[in-house]
């Protein structure tokens, strides 16, 4: 396939695909971003378990599973710290997403940073990352070359995707505030007439997965047993009633109570943090996997701007990514 291009959207709870299939057409996928050395994976009679994850070789030579639910490890302890792009746990999620494409050569890869990690230290991260994933990996029994890598601040995806959705309003003439609750941080970028303000823009630690925490906790205070991790799989599986301590619970009403708490002190944040700018925003765009618990919340700190979710929220920063690639009109 001469154009292909691919998007990836590595978080730290999913790993999301977007790329050309042999139709031409935009196939997109979502997969859990777990991974682990093959070694500490579930054993069964005659091999290993993969629990769905893909086998891929790291460049030292080591056997990892990528693409498996965060629960599946035996030992490997999750990464969650800003140096995540820089691990052998992402490397392994990466090439176990490349394998998933099907292709052997991808023409333009686009992926995302945090705000404040792509542009901290004058964007060594976002050039660290381009090296890194630019080139020929091999994955499985084949070889995939990644000829041209573009990395952009992840709300830009999200940004594209209500583009692409025809959601915004005078992209060239208007201001936005587009923000991406994901699971490690909730991300936020200032586009004014089509040009980010990098220094309105950055990141904030209160995201799902400190939803998650201080919902597991008010669980486990009211008599239940239960992970961050399992609250986690059962919101991507779209489930309310889980087994805790083997009785049926609805733990929807304590992930709300908690998001409710965490997603207006995010709302504080981000009006903090725009106390340079002097107009306020025609449009908030909200997209990412914590974009229906925080929209509510961000609606009454902006309720002069019209407040927009993107569709399909969780896949937004890599169908944006996508549309990029397909026409890099870059955004400065």
């Amino acid at each position: 396939m001469q154009n292909s291009v691919v998007a990836i959207d590595i978080g730290y709870s999913n790993l999301k695909l977007a790329f050309t299939g042999q139709d031409g057409q935009m196939n997109v996928q979502i997969y859990p971003s777990g991974s682990a050395p093959l070694s500490d994976m579930p054993k069964r009679i005659g091999g290993v378990d993969l629990r769905g994850g893909e086998r891929v070789r790291l460049p030292n030579g080591e056997q990892w599973v990528g693409a498996v639910s965060h629960r599946a490890p035996q030992t490997t302890a999750r990464v969650l710290s800003p140096d995540y792009p820089e691990t052998d746990a992402y490397l392994a999620t990466f090439l176990a997403g490349l394998l998933r494409t099907g292709l052997k050569r991808v023409a333009v890869l686009v992926t995302g940073l945090p705000v404040s990690q792509f542009y901290g230290r004058d964007g060594i991260a976002a050039r660290r990352l381009k090296e890194r994933l630019h080139g020929t990996h091999f994955v499985g029994d084949a070889a995939v070359t990644v000829e041209r890598v573009f990395v952009l601040p992840q709300p830009v995806g999200a940004f594209f995707a209500a583009s692409e959705e025809s959601k915004l309003e005078g992209v060239q003439s208007r201001r936005f505030l587009v923000v991406d609750p994901g699971y490690f941080s909730t991300d936020y970028v200032v586009v004014d007439s089509g040009s980010v303000r990098a220094k309105s823009s950055g990141s904030s630690v209160k995201a799902t997965s400190r939803v998650l925490e201080n919902a597991a906790a008010a669980l486990i205070a009211a008599g239940g047993q239960v992970s961050r991790e399992r609250l986690e799989e059962m919101i991507r599986n779209g489930e309310t009633i889980g087994l805790i301590n083997g009785e049926p619970k609805d733990v929807s009403g304590y992930v709300d109570a908690a998001a409710h708490k965490v997603a207006h002190d995010v709302a504080k944040e981000v009006l903090g943090a725009m106390r340079g700018e002097t107009d306020g925003f025609d449009q908030v765009v909200v997209g990412g996997g914590g974009a229906h618990l925080f929209a509510p919340a961000l609606k009454r700190a902006f309720e002069g701007s019209k407040v927009v979710v993107v569709g399909e929220p969780v896949l937004a920063n890599v169908r944006g990514y996508f549309a990029w690639g397909r026409r890099p009109a870059r955004l400065q």
